[in-house]
């Protein structure tokens, strides 16, 4: 089994805040929850995926 680090990649942006003013689209705002709800589900679902990798070699460490 391989183990990949992940490469994670860092840009600098307008804070998100400056889009949640009453001024904005209705629609812009609910694009940027759904894209903030999306994005904490793959971030939920590598850390389990994750954690079965990590359990499993704890496993095969400890009882081989």
């Amino acid at each position: 089994m391989c183990l990949t680090p992940a490469l994670s990649l860092f840009q600098e942006s307008e804070p998100i805040s400056h889009y949640l003013h009453a001024e904005i689209a209705t629609e812009l705002r609910q694009r940027l929850a759904k894209m903030g709800m999306d994005m904490l589900l793959k971030m939920v679902g590598a850390w389990l995926r994750l954690g079965g990798k990590v359990l499993f070699l704890v496993k095969l460490l400890t009882w081989g």
